[in-house]
C-alpha cells in the first residue's frame, strides 16, 4: 500500500517533494485504484486510466498544498470549481463526464482501501454534483486562466489546438488580428508561460510532476491541460 500520508505537512516540509516522488506517489495509487474492485467497476482501463485521478491529486497539491489525507468538501469543491477548470482543457464536453465517474470511484477507493476519514465527505460533494454542472464549470471562460482562453478561443475559432501545427496556426492568425489592432484595447496581450496561474507555494511548483507525467495517458485521453 501507498503512505497515503507521505505529502502531508506534519511528516515533512513542502519543499522536500520533488516532481519525481510526486509523480510516484500518485501514479502507485493510480496503480492500486486499477486493480481494485472500484477501479474495475468504472471499467479502469490501465493504458488511460489516471487522466483524472493525476489532475486532481497533482493540482490540488501544487496549487494549494491539498492531499487526499486533508481534502475534505471545502477542499473539494475548490478543485473541482475553480482549480481544474483554470487548468485544464477539455475537446468535448463528454469528456466531463468519464472525469466525474473516475474521480468518484477512486475516491470510493481510498475510503475502502486506506479508510480515509474524510473521503465521504468528499464522495458526498462528488456525487451531488451533476454531469451538466461539472461540463459548465470545465467550459466556462470565466473560470479560465489566459492560457485556457487562449486555447479555448482556439477552439471556438476552428483551429485544432490539440496539436503543434493547431495552436502554430492560431498564435499566427492571432498575432496578425492584434496587430491590426494595435492602436486599440479590444485584445488582451498573448499569453506567454508565466501568464498562467502560479502555485501559491512558488514559481518552481508549476515543474514538480513534468518529469513524472505519463504522456502516453495523456495522447490516448486526447486530453491537454493548460
Amino acid at each position: 500500500m501507498v503512505d497515503i500520508y507521505a505529502l502531508d505537512a506534519d511528516k515533512r516540509d513542502f519543499d522536500e517533494i520533488d516532481g519525481q516522488e510526486l509523480g510516484t506517489y500518485i501514479d502507485d495509487l493510480i496503480a492500486g485504484f486499477v486493480n481494485s474492485p472500484e477501479g474495475e467497476s468504472v471499467s479502469a482501463d490501465p493504458e488511460t486510466v489516471g487522466f483524472w485521478i493525476e489532475s486532481f491529486i497533482e493540482y490540488a497539491f501544487l496549487y494549494e498544498g491539498y492531499t487526499p489525507a486533508t481534502t475534505g468538501r471545502h477542499e473539494a469543491e475548490d478543485i473541482m470549481t475553480n482549480i481544474l477548470p483554470r487548468k485544464m482543457s477539455l475537446s468535448e464536453p463528454e469528456d466531463a463526464d468519464e472525469g466525474l465517474v473516475e474521480l468518484i470511484g477512486f475516491w470510493e477507493y481510498l475510503k475502502r482501501e486506506y479508510e480515509l476519514a474524510n473521503a465521504e465527505e468528499v464522495l458526498a460533494y462528488l456525487r451531488g454534483l451533476s454531469v451538466e454542472e461539472f461540463r459548465g464549470y470545465m467550459f466556462d471562460p470565466a473560470r479560465a486562466g489566459m492560457a485556457k482562453s487562449f486555447f479555448l478561443s482556439g477552439t471556438e475559432a476552428g483551429y485544432d489546438m490539440s496539436t503543434k501545427e493547431g495552436m502554430d496556426q492560431y498564435m499566427l492568425q492571432y498575432n496578425l488580428m492584434q496587430h491590426a489592432l494595435m492602436d486599440s484595447e479590444a485584445l488582451p496581450s498573448l499569453p506567454s508561460e508565466s501568464d498562467s496561474a502560479r502555485p501559491k507555494r512558488g514559481k518552481n511548483r508549476r515543474k514538480m510532476a513534468k518529469a513524472s507525467r505519463k504522456q502516453n495517458r495523456k495522447t490516448k485521453k486526447k486530453k491537454k491541460r493548460k
